[in-house]
């Protein structure tokens, strides 16, 4: 399977058992265990979790961190192929167009897709904040304007580590991917996923229209990175999927057990994925473990972000799917935990300056693939690549 980074512990406040694994802020789940519940149900520096009965979110009040975690565009290893010389964010020509009130061009929002070594033909980025919503954010009201175009930098996902909610035929639920996704074919859903992104563009500002107030800009990344969570698929519902089956994978997986054709070397390498009805579907599992866990890290981003906005701003907050346990590559797992405990620990200090960009790449952070770290062979990386 696709490795995701190892981070730090993250320890719960524990409200009820469960099996989510702790992870990190660079998006992998971690294998050390969550440390048991004190006598008092507190963790040693927290405080209680507190419901707020008018609230759609829990909050908990945390202890300062020692030291705090800082964290940048700049420094964040999954976006810097994407970064122009001298770029302070991605899209940065962008941005500045629309913070005057011009519509930038396409290119200057888009990224070229780069090779990480994880992908059979590179990847670029999903923008959560469409590209021809560009002249919108451009001619948004002052007090959302900034944050609406740093989120546009900042919140962004691997093209091939993206694949969203849709339906068949007959209105049944079914999972497609975005360009990119696969080898060839597979974006069935991809449209209505950015219309519903589209949607939320459109709700955040008329929301700031109507106020006097500024918008805090982790508000505006909340609701963004929440209606990219709740139109992206979990694993289940990937394990489910028959629309895909049959499909290659961009990702490169590496089981042993399912059905492999040609090399990665020569760019014609196919790991169809199998039916969901199959009696073994390592192929299958493997993506769905992947990005299922993938996507609950960003979730626990989210929430993380979220715990830090005060409760009376954060109406206008979608709330994001409910939690899932972890997935194993053999498919296992995935199920929900609606008695979750809250991820009890402060989001990582962000540029002043840049407040929104870095918040909003770093919840998605997850999301993106880490470059294979280059070495002395001189070979491109998708040849040093393991296949098994």
């Amino acid at each position: 399977m696709t490795s995701i980074n190892s981070r730090p512990t993250i320890h719960h406040v524990p409200t009820a058992p469960h099996a989510h694994p702790p992870s990190t802020a660079s998006g992998a789940p971690s294998t050390t265990p969550t440390p048991a519940a004190t006598p008092t149900g507190l963790i040693q520096g927290m405080e209680q979790v507190a419901i707020n009965p008018r609230a759609q979110h829990r909050t908990v009040r945390l202890a300062p961190p020692t030291p705090r975690e800082t964290y940048s565009q700049t420094s964040d290893s999954t976006l810097q192929p994407f970064l122009r010389t001298g770029q302070e964010m991605i899209g940065q020509a962008a941005h500045d167009a629309q913070m005057a009130g011009r519509t930038p061009h396409h290119d200057d929002v888009r990224v070229p897709a780069h090779q990480s070594g994880l992908t059979v033909g590179g990847a670029g980025l999903h923008e959560i904040v469409p590209t021809n919503r560009a002249g919108q954010v451009a001619r948004a009201p002052d007090n959302i304007r900034e944050s609406l175009a740093q989120t546009m930098s900042g919140a962004r996902t691997s093209t091939s580590a993206t694949m969203f909610r849709t339906t068949a035929d007959g209105g049944n639920p079914e999972v497609g991917g975005h360009t990119n996704t696969f080898r060839h074919g597979g974006t069935r859903g991809q449209a209505p996923a950015h219309d519903r992104l589209r949607t939320q563009i459109d709700t955040s500002i008329t929301s700031a229209s109507a106020s006097a107030q500024p918008i805090d800009p982790r508000v505006t990344v909340a609701q963004m990175t929440a209606a990219q969570i709740n139109a992206t698929a979990s694993g289940p519902e990937i394990m489910r999927s028959n629309y895909i089956t049959g499909m290659t994978p961009n990702l490169i997986l590496h089981n042993t057990q399912g059905v492999q054709h040609g090399s990665v070397a020569t760019g014609d390498y196919e790991r169809p994925l199998e039916p969901p009805t199959a009696a073994s579907t390592p192929n299958r599992s493997e993506l769905a473990a992947n990005l299922h866990n993938r996507r609950e890290v960003m979730k626990e981003n989210h929430e993380r972000l979220v715990q830090e906005i005060p409760v009376h701003q954060r109406a206008d907050i979608p709330p994001v799917s409910p939690r899932r346990s972890a997935m194993t590559p053999d498919g296992r797992g995935g199920d929900y935990e609606p008695q979750a405990a809250l991820w009890a620990r402060e989001t990582p200090q962000m540029r002043p300056q840049h407040q929104a960009a870095d918040a909003a790449a770093w919840v998605t952070r997850p999301m993106r693939l880490e470059p294979t770290p280059p070495d002395d062979s001189g070979e491109p990386p998708t040849k040093r690549a393991r296949i098994n």
